[in-house]
């Protein structure tokens, strides 16, 4: 461990140890962090607007028609990490059609499982805790 190689504003420090050579001490945890005036009223919004459609949904007699379509949004969203490249309305056209022959079926096709294995996984939160055994059957 070199000295020159950290920078000052290295989350901890480097001290010389008895026999001599370096260590690391890291920062205590957590770290303290402030946030700007503009992103707590941003959560304070955000709260807001949560609460608001928690009561909304109390009132529907199907909650999932409201949180579907964030579920599919999550899904396109995510599958662009693995490098998918789906659109929502390209989704959405592949589930109205009954032939199912979209541009791109494969990458629509990880979409849908994708969807498939969050509404399992939440299916199965019914009777199973979050838990190992729980995410190896969403995989």
């Amino acid at each position: 461990m070199r000295p020159e190689q950290f920078q000052s504003d290295a989350p901890g420090r480097l001290e010389k140890s008895i026999l001599g050579h370096w260590t690391f001490i890291p920062a205590p945890l957590p770290p303290q962090l402030e946030y700007p005036a503009s992103l707590l009223t941003r959560i304070v919004a955000a709260e807001r607007a949560l609460g608001e459609l928690a009561g909304v949904g109390q009132f529907l007699p199907n909650s999932s028609l409201l949180i579907r379509p964030f579920l599919k949004r999550e899904a396109v969203l995510s599958s662009k990490i693995e490098g998918t490249v789906t659109r929502l309305d390209q989704l959405l056209l592949y589930e109205a059609q009954t032939d199912r022959q979209p541009t791109d079926p494969d990458d629509v096709q990880e979409v849908v499982n994708y969807v498939r294995a969050l509404d399992y996984g939440l299916e199965r939160m019914k009777t199973l805790p979050l838990c190992s055994r729980l995410l190896c059957e969403i995989h």
